[in-house]
């Protein structure tokens, strides 16, 4: 029995590495055109996803939301609030709240909504500008990070909280300041923040402050090209981890490493899944409806099994998770 469950798990794993990246994608901007050139100051950012292939909805209008606003953005595969924006007009009542419950990945580029005073992503509100700036990633390596001849990114002077730090400023700084950082989806932010990630959320400085004189725009693309490598990097990864087929293999994870169900439905709900994947990889419009039949047939039998081969807790994960890919799949 444990073969077949190395067998599956490897299964599953090829079809991961197999995965498109290309994305719809939600740019939430404000259209701030504060270098007076007649464009946007964070369009090249908009230019360069879509250069990857990725659908970008690039409109205004996301300073108040309402339900459809909420509903479009919990459809997107990513959304990314650009430094382009103004901070103030995103945190009246209960928009906090709002943004932080959008369930769907996040990438936040502006630092002043990161802030204790606005979306409560990090327990404080003394930002510093700094550039030129290098970048310290977690295996301790440095490469160039903003170029100093565009302009200047902000950040926070603080702790990053529960979130997991990716990346800092360099020590040519003296500075040590986090540049990403990740919270994973239900984690509170820092520790009293009362606000809690709907979904998977990323901080990742980029971005120009506007310099007020028209010279420098507000959210320019400011990163070097290896910098930027690792934003697009980014975006690759959460629109990855997004995938059905990259939460399924996150569940078939689950279900090996789990000690609370029994091997032989271990064994019987990997089938199911293998079955969902195959389903999946046809890429012919009614194989999501043969998908989510499997993985109907897969709750079914963990709920024949609760408290006899398989924990009340664990099933409970396990029908949570396959609901979540039964409704991305449209179901």
């Amino acid at each position: 029995m444990c073969k077949k469950l190395i067998f599956f798990v490897l299964l599953l794993a090829l079809c991961i590495t197999s995965l498109v990246q290309a994305g719809n994608i939600i740019w939430v901007s404000d259209f701030f055109d504060d270098n007076d050139d007649g464009d946007p100051d964070d369009h090249e950012w908009v230019n360069l996803l879509r250069a990857a292939g990725h659908t970008v909805d690039y409109t205004p209008g996301w300073e108040d939301l309402d339900d459809a606003k909420i509903t479009a953005l919990n459809a997107a595969d990513l959304v990314i609030i650009s430094r382009c924006s103004n901070s103030g007009q995103y945190d009246d009542g209960d928009e906090p709240t709002q943004w932080n419950s959008i369930t769907r990945p996040m990438i936040v580029s502006s630092t002043h909504l990161m802030r204790s005073s606005r979306w409560k992503l990090l327990d404080h509100t003394l930002i510093w500008n700094l550039a030129p700036a290098d970048m310290v990633l977690a295996d301790g390596s440095t490469i160039s990070g903003i170029d100093g001849t565009v302009g200047p990114s902000s950040f926070i002077v603080t702790a990053p909280g529960n979130g997991t730090v990716l990346a800092t400023i360099g020590d040519g700084l003296g500075l040590g300041l986090p540049w990403i950082i990740e919270w994973e989806a239900g984690v509170e932010y820092y520790d009293g923040a009362g606000q809690t990630a709907g979904g998977p959320r990323m901080f990742f400085a980029a971005g120009t402050l506007e310099s007020g004189d028209e010279v420098i725009g507000r959210g320019e693309m400011n990163l070097t090209d290896e910098c930027l490598a690792f934003f697009m990097g980014a975006v690759d990864t959460l629109l990855a981890d997004n995938t059905p087929e990259m939460k399924l293999f996150d569940l078939a994870t689950f279900i090996v490493d789990s000690g609370n169900i029994a091997l032989e439905l271990k064994g019987s709900l990997l089938v199911k899944i293998d079955a969902t994947l195959a389903a999946l990889d046809k890429g012919n419009p009614n194989d999501a409806k043969v998908a989510m039949n499997d993985l109907k047939a897969l709750i079914n039998q963990v709920e024949a099994q609760e408290d006899k081969k398989i924990t009340l807790e664990a099933a409970a994960e396990i029908i949570q998770r396959t609901n979540a890919i039964i409704a991305h799949l449209g179901g």
